[in-house]
C-alpha cells in the first residue's frame, strides 16, 4: 500500500489512493447529509452485530476473569478484590462488629481505629444502622 497523497502519513485504502480519514473528511464536507448517514449506518451494523458481539463479550469475560481468591467463585465484571458473596459476608461481619462496639458504648475514635476507618465514614454507617432501626441513639454520652 501507498502513503496518502493528501496528508501523507497513512496509507490508503482506497483505488484513489487516499487514507480513510481523508476520504471521510473530504466527503463530509462535499455530503451534508453525511453524518445523518453515517450515523444510520452505525446503528445499523450494531444491530446486524449484536447477538454475535454480546456472545464474543460473554466468552471473553468468561476466559478472563479471574476466580474469587476466598472461595474461588465466579467474580463479577467489576470485582477487584473478591466476588459479590464474599463482599456481603465481609460487610455482614463489620455490621454485626459495628453494632456490638456501638453497643458497648466504645467511642468513635476507638471504634474507627478497631474497624480500620475513618470517624466520619463510621458516623455515616451508624447513621444509616440508626434510621434503620438497628441500634439506637445513646444517651448521655
Amino acid at each position: 500500500m501507498t502513503t496518502c497523497p493528501y496528508c501523507n502519513k497513512r496509507e490508503s485504502k482506497y483505488s484513489n489512493g487516499e487514507c480513510s480519514a481523508c476520504y471521510k473528511r473530504r466527503r463530509r464536507a462535499n455530503e451534508p447529509d453525511f453524518q445523518r448517514l453515517s450515523l444510520e449506518s452505525s446503528r445499523e451494523w450494531k444491530r446486524r452485530n449484536r447477538e454475535h458481539t454480546k456472545r464474543y463479550d460473554a466468552e471473553y469475560a468468561a476466559k478472563h476473569r479471574k476466580p474469587c481468591p476466598k472461595c474461588g467463585g465466579e467474580m463479577g465484571h467489576r470485582a477487584t478484590i473478591h466476588c459479590r458473596i464474599c463482599m456481603e459476608l465481609e460487610w455482614a461481619s463489620r455490621r454485626t462488629q459495628m453494632i456490638d462496639l456501638y453497643n458497648a458504648g466504645v467511642k468513635m475514635k476507638d471504634m474507627a481505629d478497631m474497624l480500620g476507618t475513618t470517624v466520619n465514614s463510621l458516623g455515616t454507617q451508624l447513621v444509616r444502622l440508626r434510621k434503620a432501626g438497628v441500634i439506637g441513639r445513646r444517651r448521655g454520652q
